[in-house]
């Protein structure tokens, strides 16, 4: 999903059917099994008190499209205090996940089940969306353009 949104982006291919139909297509599975993994394991959640899981994938969920989208448009446009505030989240949700994941001591239940694997796609695709935006955001924040002055031409 991601390596797709970057594609469009660097090649502006925004005119290819294919290419937005293997994108929502992609989104729409996550989101699909997603919702239906909350929706499982929300009892088993709820037992479990030392693991935020479920609210990891939750929050994950909601603020997934929302940030990637804004981020391609902040580096679009060349954003730069909107592109560093949403990196930070970016970068919040991947030490939050990874805690979530791998650092914390968790409920036998919890582990490698659906939920789990939903929570591991969140961490893995908001990992590589942070690396590789991060890069950019850096990159157009280092590589500032001169603003253009407008010739004044003396006439006599």
């Amino acid at each position: 999903m991601i390596f797709i949104m970057i594609f469009i982006i660097m090649n502006d291919l925004g005119k290819s059917v294919c290419v937005y139909t293997i994108l929502i297509g992609c989104i729409l599975a996550y989101y699909i099994l997603g919702i239906m993994s909350l929706e499982s394991d929300i009892e088993l959640w709820r037992e479990c008190k030392t693991s935020f899981l479920w609210l990891y994938v939750l929050i994950s969920m909601l603020l997934m499209l929302i940030t990637k989208l804004s981020i391609t448009y902040s580096i679009k446009y060349k954003k730069r205090v909107a592109g560093i505030v949403l990196m930070s989240i970016e970068i919040g949700l991947v030490i939050w996940g990874g805690l979530e994941l791998y650092g914390k001591k968790r409920c036998n239940e919890l582990e490698y089940n659906m939920l789990w694997k939903i929570g591991l796609a969140s961490f893995l695709t908001n990992l590589v969306f942070c690396i590789l935006f991060s890069c950019i955001v850096l990159m157009n924040m280092c590589f500032v353009e001169a603003p253009v002055v407008p010739k004044m031409e003396l006439i006599v």
